[in-house]
């Protein structure tokens, strides 16, 4: 049975928030255009990095309507903000190009440090159903349990035992950080399980010939 959230994630969600970049981006305006917003809607952690300083958000209603007043306002910043429009899609075209070449150069360079699997801290499979059915209202089965118990332990790893923090320092702030960091971390997460896995099944492999060994020791004395 799958989760609730599951399902959830599945289903498309329409934007409810403009960020300060995606205002630029699809508007035009300047920074001193955006201040006259006045307070941002909502302010939360940056997806990007844990160093980085708060987002702010700002509803898309109120933004689409202070747009649509600056027009009726002042009709020539039109033009004004179709040039700035124009020059703004060109820089971030060339900054995403510059990005795409960091982010294949960063990846090149991921660092996964030498561990002992049986080091790597986990809650239980029964601790991870309680955590999903305390944070979500759904029904959550034991592969559910296993799932975010695996998950939790890549994410030590990622976090812990890797340069991956250090890679998201470098793009901090730059243009196309999302997509860069989705990247980043989707081949992160694919090389560590595929060696978390390794080592996991070179534990088994480890344990069951002591067992036999030690079964036929017993067996000898």
């Amino acid at each position: 049975m799958r989760s609730r959230r599951d399902r959830e994630s599945k289903e498309p969600r329409e934007q409810t928030h403009y960020s300060i970049s995606g205002i630029k981006l699809k508007y035009g305006v300047t920074d001193a255009v955006i201040k006259k917003l006045g307070e941002p809607d909502k302010v939360v952690d940056n997806p990007h990095s844990k160093g980085a300083p708060p987002m702010k958000l700002y509803e898309v209603k109120r933004v689409d309507e202070f747009i649509v007043k600056l027009k009726a306002e002042r009709p020539g910043y039109m033009a004004q903000m179709r040039t700035r429009q124009n020059r703004a899609k060109k820089a971030v075209d060339t900054k995403l190009k510059n990005m795409g070449f960091l982010t294949e150069n960063l990846i090149s360079n991921l660092i996964i440090k030498d561990y002992d699997a049986r080091n790597i801290p986990s809650l239980t499979v029964k601790q991870h159903i309680n955590h999903l059915l305390d944070l979500h209202d759904g029904c959550y089965t034991e592969d559910d349990g296993w799932q975010s118990s695996f998950n939790s332990e890549v994410a030590y790893i990622r976090h812990q035992l890797t340069n991956y923090e250090t890679i998201l320092a470098t793009i901090k702030g730059k243009v196309g950080t999302e997509e860069s960091y989705q990247r980043i971390k989707a081949i992160l997460n694919e090389k560590i399980i595929k060696d978390y896995k390794r080592k996991l099944d070179e534990i088994k492999v480890l344990d069951s010939n002591v067992e036999k060994f030690n079964q036929t020791k017993n067996g000898n004395e």
